[in-house]
């Protein structure tokens, strides 16, 4: 199972700002691959760390 797969199926039982974090990361794969983690974090409202997990 692809890993996009496993993280969409995750999202029910995620916390709510991993669960944001998860759902940019799912919307916007480009950005989180070229972009920093402190912008992405950012743009999606979590903490680095946070969107880091």
């Amino acid at each position: 199972m692809m890993f996009t797969e496993q993280l969409k199926q995750a999202l029910p039982d995620l916390q709510r700002k991993l669960a944001l974090g998860a759902r940019y990361a799912l919307d916007k794969p480009t950005r989180i691959a070229l972009g920093t983690l402190r912008a992405n974090a950012q743009a999606c409202g979590v903490s680095g760390p946070t969107l880091l997990r």
